[in-house]
């Protein structure tokens, strides 16, 4: 992992919407998971994104998969 991500800053919901992010979940699988709706799962990435100063949804999956990967002692 290029940069060391810090998510002290994150609500509980949206590092359970990361981790479900970098499992590979699409919004709508999250928001089913979560209980809440796609656009609310939308808004939270979009928090998600200017938190982790990441510009782009392809680079927040990126992020999301390598934290979780480090999270689960694989990476």
């Amino acid at each position: 992992m290029n940069k060391k991500l810090h998510l002290s800053g994150l609500t509980a919901c949206e590092e359970e919407g990361f981790a479900l992010l970098g499992a590979g979940l699409r919004r709508s699988a999250s928001a089913e998971k979560l209980g809440i709706s796609r656009k609310t799962v939308e808004g939270h990435q979009q928090n998600l994104k200017k938190k982790l100063g990441v510009t782009s949804a392809r680079e927040l999956y990126v992020r999301a998969a390598e934290w979780l990967a480090v999270r689960e002692g694989r990476g």
